[in-house]
């Protein structure tokens, strides 16, 4: 977590969105995105707050959405590629563990019910169209939340190895 109440770089970034929009920016604006922000690089937000004072047509000061977006892109279109990534991945079937490069990925398989049910749901291209729409929604829900608020295991379990663990741990205890 970044202290950037006390950053004069993000003093500085605040008072040149204030100064692009036409507004002033207050101590209590300036307080509240400090700490809307502050899992955030100050560099990650000075080039967002560059890119909208050049793209931004409206004069209101941007929102911590607005910001956040020109960091990581619209949520939407993040979403779709996640569950595009899902749906390639379930090629590989339920039997298999996986991991991927996007933790949020993870939370939102997790959140679903996990990799063999929706390996099991990918076999059926009906309810898969509509389970698609159920992990756009949940990925674009869960990459709204910082990573710490979230349980997210860092492997996916598949079939052979989740069976194994219980095998082996049964062994163990006889």
């Amino acid at each position: 977590m970044y202290n950037h109440e006390q950053d004069e770089r993000f003093l500085m970034v605040m008072s040149g969105l204030a100064e692009a929009c036409g507004i002033d920016a207050t101590p209590m604006k300036i307080k509240v995105y400090a700490k809307a922000l502050e899992d955030l690089p100050i560099a990650d937000i000075e080039k967002a707050a560059w890119m909208l004072i050049n793209t931004r047509t409206t004069a209101s000061f941007p929102k911590v959405a607005e910001i956040r977006e020109a960091i990581h892109g619209k949520s939407s279109d993040k979403a779709l590629l996640a569950a595009l990534t899902i749906e390639q991945a379930t090629s590989k079937g339920p039997y298999t563990s996986i991991v991927f490069d996007d933790p949020y990925i993870h939370a939102t398989i997790a959140a679903l019910g996990g990799w063999e049910h929706i390996c099991e749901i990918s076999e059926d291209p009906e309810e898969w169209k509509f389970f698609k729409r159920d992990i756009e929604r949940t990925y674009a829900a869960m990459s709204q939340r910082s990573l710490s608020s979230l349980h997210i295991p860092l492997r996916l379990s598949g079939f052979f190895e989740r069976t194994n663990s219980t095998e082996q741990f049964k062994n163990r205890r006889e």
